[in-house]
């Protein structure tokens, strides 16, 4: 589970907090794949550290000094290679396969 952030304060670090249930956090891994909505921008990755809850991530404030919104999801691995994105897209292609941010401060 993950509760997205309603928006993000231009440079300030965002701190994201992703929940995986029926799962130990020693047998899966996270990493955390971001970028501004901007097509001009590569994406960005992050390794998620292992919490009590699950997996937490930090985007620098250098990443957050941007007026577009953010847009990010997460990869998640098994210790015997099985990989997914979450949110991934429904059986049906229907759904954004993403979570986004916006900004709640602009220039």
């Amino acid at each position: 589970t993950h509760t997205p952030p309603e928006s993000f304060s231009r440079g300030a670090t965002i701190t994201l907090d992703l929940t995986v249930q029926n799962t130990t956090p020693d047998s899966i891994s996270a990493r955390l794949h971001y970028r501004p909505v901007n097509q001009a921008e590569s994406y960005k990755e992050i390794d998620m550290q292992n919490t009590d809850a699950g997996f937490q991530a930090t985007i620098s404030d250098d990443d957050t000094s941007t007026p577009y919104p953010l847009q990010y999801w997460f990869e998640l691995r098994t210790a015997s290679g099985h990989a997914w994105f979450w949110p991934g897209l429904d059986a049906d292609l229907s759904n954004q396969p993403y979570f986004v941010m916006p900004p709640t401060n602009s220039d």
